[in-house]
C-alpha cells in the first residue's frame, strides 16, 4: 500500500469538518435531487470525500497522478455536446454499471490510488459510517442488509460524482 491507513484516515479527517466547503455546488444540488433521506446524503457525501482524500495525497505528493488510458465510453461523453453537468451524470451513470456492492467496474481505472487500496479505505470509511450511524437501530437482518447496500451505493455515487467532475475538468 501506498499510504498506511492511519495517514489516509488523517487526510479524511481533516477533509470531513469542511466537506460542506469543498462541495461543488452542482453536487449540493445532485445530492438534494435524489438522495431524499439525510443519511443517504450523508454517504454521498462521504463517497465524495474519500475521492478529495486521493486528491489531496496528490496535492502532498503521497502519490505521482497516473497517465490515464480513457476507456471508449468516457471518451465518447467527454467528447459529446452535452453540457459539462450532462456529462457528469452521463459518467456517474456509466461508473455504477456493476454488480458488487460499493465501487467496482468502470471507475476502477480513474482511482488516484491504486484501486484496491481505493476500494479498501473506501469500504473501510463506508462500514463505519454505518455502523457509528445504525448501531442497534437495526433488528431485521434483511432489513439491515438492504440498508447496508443502498448506504454504500450513494456513498459511491459520490465518490463517482467527484470523479467524473475530475475528468470533466481535464477536458
Amino acid at each position: 500500500m501506498i499510504l498506511k491507513g492511519k495517514k489516509f484516515i488523517e487526510i479524511y479527517e481533516s477533509i470531513i469538518p469542511r466537506a460542506n466547503d469543498l462541495l461543488t455546488p452542482y453536487f449540493k444540488s445532485f445530492v438534494d435531487s435524489v438522495a431524499k433521506m439525510p443519511i443517504l446524503k450523508t454517504a454521498m457525501i462521504t463517497g465524495y470525500a474519500i475521492r478529495l482524500v486521493e486528491e489531496e495525497c496528490l496535492k502532498k505528493k503521497i502519490v505521482k497522478l497516473k497517465t490515464l488510458k480513457i476507456d471508449k465510453k468516457v471518451k465518447e461523453i467527454l467528447e459529446s455536446a452535452l453540457t459539462k453537468q450532462q456529462k457528469v451524470t452521463k459518467l456517474v451513470e456509466y461508473f455504477d454499471l456493476h454488480d458488487q456492492i460499493g465501487l467496482g467496474g468502470p471507475v476502477r481505472p480513474y482511482t488516484i490510488l491504486p484501486y484496491k487500496e481505493t476500494e479498501t479505505y473506501f469500504n473501510f470509511l463506508t462500514e463505519d459510517y454505518i455502523d457509528s450511524t445504525y448501531k442497534g437501530e437495526i433488528e431485521n437482518k434483511m432489513e439491515s442488509q438492504e440498508y447496508y447496500e443502498i448506504i454504500f451505493r450513494n456513498a459511491a455515487v459520490g465518490y463517482y460524482y467527484r470523479t467524473a467532475e475530475n475528468l470533466t475538468n481535464r477536458t
